[in-house]
């Protein structure tokens, strides 16, 4: 490979593979304790960018992966992440949709929500795709937890082209990734859906784009407090039951609302700069009434207090807020070991 990173935890003094390789995954999620029998993490990547893709190979003994709130926040990463199984095999609960992936298998997690993973020992070929060219293919059909499976004749073209991908990725300059990468998308959402980006029924393609309107009002709408519902019933023109239908896999419009309002405090009292605002003020200025009902619902959806996040968050989100490019978060992390650690 021309232009990737390559390392392997062989290569790191024992002392540091764990945390190394911990440090390695941390963008994407949280590993969990080490299995029984296991002394250290162990593993080897090979990472190329594409585009704005990154494609990588990926072997590993027995792990255990988390991607909660907490780290979808702390990453700032809204990709979709392709996993094809090369060995071993791999279990994980995607927001509560189970998959059980064996060799051959395609995997698709959304990496704006939660799952959990364990695998045991063996290889990935993993890509990071930007979210548009996909949701725009699906309809606003989630893709979370969908496992294309190996004996059918689409998942083994896409497995071919993932292989060959990351054959060929170091290889390719960047005005021929930038021309390739759109098509690519194209392919990959084409055969992740099951149908053509071009066709497919006109309704679902039409309410994804009002899902993303309303999605992006409620961002920009964030601090106001009169920010409801019914104020985005009156903005939209559209009706109660249909405004729920939108966001029904969310849980609803009003809990859309209240977790990216949740969402928006957790990334503003991490950072250090906004230590002086009291949390009760933070939580009335997010429409929460009063203190407790802001403090009892930040607990649900972080397993933390609001002060706990001030006090612990600030250094975490700190050193991954913005590191989109994965590929780079590695190149950084292996350029920080220094010589003399390196086994």
């Amino acid at each position: 490979m021309k232009k990737g990173v390559s390392v392997s935890t062989d290569h790191i003094e024992p002392s540091l593979r764990s945390e190394f390789w911990r440090e390695m995954a941390r963008p994407l999620f949280e590993l969990l304790p080490l299995e029984p029998g296991e002394d250290h993490y162990r593993g080897a990547v090979q990472s190329v960018p594409f585009g704005r893709m990154t494609l990588a190979s990926i072997s590993f003994n027995r792990q255990h992966y988390n991607r909660n709130r907490r780290t979808i926040l702390r990453s700032g990463l809204d990709d979709y992440l392709l996993q094809l199984v090369v060995a071993g095999t791999l279990r994980a609960d995607c927001d509560g949709i189970p998959i059980a992936a064996d060799v051959g298998d395609i995997c698709v997690f959304d990496l704006a929500r939660p799952f959990t993973s364990r695998a045991e020992p063996g290889s990935r070929i993993t890509m990071l795709v930007p979210r548009d060219p996909i949701d725009r293919a699906a309809g606003g059909r989630s893709l979370h937890g969908h496992r294309l499976a190996a004996d059918t004749p689409v998942t083994r073209l896409l497995a071919g082209c993932l292989t060959h991908f990351h054959a060929v990725a170091g290889d390719l300059d960047q005005a021929d990734a930038a021309a390739m990468e759109d098509s690519v998308a194209g392919l990959l959402a084409a055969a992740l859906t099951r149908k053509p980006i071009v066709h497919g029924d006109a309704a679902p393609i039409v309410s994804e784009g009002i899902r993303r309107r309303i999605a992006r009002h409620i961002d920009d709408h964030i601090a106001d407090t009169t920010l409801s519902p019914r104020s985005i019933m009156r903005e939209f023109q559209i009706s109660r039951a249909h405004l729920y239908r939108l966001f029904a896999e969310e849980g609803g419009i009003a809990t859309l609302i209240r977790d990216k309002r949740l969402d928006a405090a957790f990334r503003f009292l991490a950072l250090e700069r906004n230590a002086m605002l009291p949390i009760a003020d933070l939580g009335y200025r997010l429409g929460f009434p009063n203190p407790s009902r802001f403090s009892k619902a930040f607990r649900a959806r972080f397993a933390m207090t609001p002060r706990e996040a001030r006090n612990g968050g600030a250094e975490n989100l700190n050193q991954i807020l913005g590191g989109n490019d994965i590929h780079h978060h590695l190149a950084d992390v292996i350029a920080r070991i220094p010589p003399s650690r390196r086994g």
